[in-house]
């Protein structure tokens, strides 16, 4: 994967000349690059890093999560389409339910989903719930993948504890984690059970009740506890690429030379 990013680095004059620069330096390809490091170099990495490798962990990348709003019918009005993650780092399996959907499987240690940034925000809401925003999105799909495998663990609350990891990260510029300090509010537990219960309560209706009593099941059994469990932080590429750097000197120079040309093209993107 590193070898992508050396390509891009010494054709960067050509990329400019052929394409949008965005299209190649952007958050997406900065995540993996760093993703396939830290998959390769997982027995070096301190066990507090929150991009630690497990054993039995994979990553992926632009994966689609399940979620519990999914349309019951045609022209379903509460329903929502697809979560697309940037990432999945942990026991997952990809094409079990369709092509680009992620599970998660045995032996059930680690489930991370990480928001990569570059001068964006996360997404506010969506058309049926606008209040509805991405970290409460995603926590609600990270609960539905544990539900899915209710049947394979005997006990949900106990083996939700024993997880080894599980984590929703946003991964940003510094200058842009400190100037905005908008997705510390987001990544907020309180905030997104608010707008958990708020989604929910749009199924309080006598045609929709069968499907509102299974909701706030769900919502008491599966996500209250799952988000009681995982841990929610915005990590800086700064800090991600130093780690890299003390590591491995010379492709941790790269990726940082990759970052500094995301940052360049995504904040003349953004004037």
């Amino acid at each position: 994967m590193l070898e992508i990013a050396r390509m891009f680095l010494n054709k960067r004059d050509k990329i400019q000349e052929n394409m949008k620069p965005t299209e190649i330096y952007n958050e997406g390809w900065l995540l993996r690059f760093v993703l396939d490091w830290f998959s390769e170099n997982r027995r070096d990495i301190d066990e507090n890093n929150p991009l630690l490798f497990l054993n039995s962990s994979k990553w992926y990348s632009e994966g689609i999560l399940p979620t519990k709003f999914f349309p019951n019918y045609n022209r379903d009005k509460l329903a929502e389409g697809n979560t697309y993650a940037d990432a999945i780092i942990g026991d997952i399996k990809i094409g079990k339910r369709g092509k680009g959907d992620v599970s998660f499987v045995a032996p059930y240690r680690q489930l991370i989903v990480i928001e990569a940034k570059m001068y964006s925000d996360l997404s506010q809401g969506i058309s049926n719930a606008n209040f509805f925003d991405q970290a409460a999105r995603t926590v609600g799909c990270v609960a539905e993948m544990l539900a899915e495998v209710i049947d394979e663990i005997e006990c949900y609350n106990k083996d939700i504890q024993n997880l080894e990891s599980l984590a929703f990260y946003v991964v940003a510029p510094a200058e842009q984690l400190i100037e905005k300090d908008i997705f510390e509010k987001w990544v907020d537990k309180g905030s997104i059970k608010s707008k958990m219960k708020r989604r929910i309560e749009q199924y309080n209706m006598p045609e929709r009740m069968d499907d509102y009593r299974r909701k706030k099941s769900w919502y008491k059994n599966i996500f209250e506890p799952t988000l009681d469990r995982i841990k929610l932080c915005c990590i800086t590429w700064e800090n991600i690429i130093e780690n890299i750097r003390e590591l491995d000197s010379n492709n941790g120079e790269e990726i940082k030379s990759f970052y500094n040309y995301c940052k360049e093209y995504n904040k003349q993107k953004k004037r």
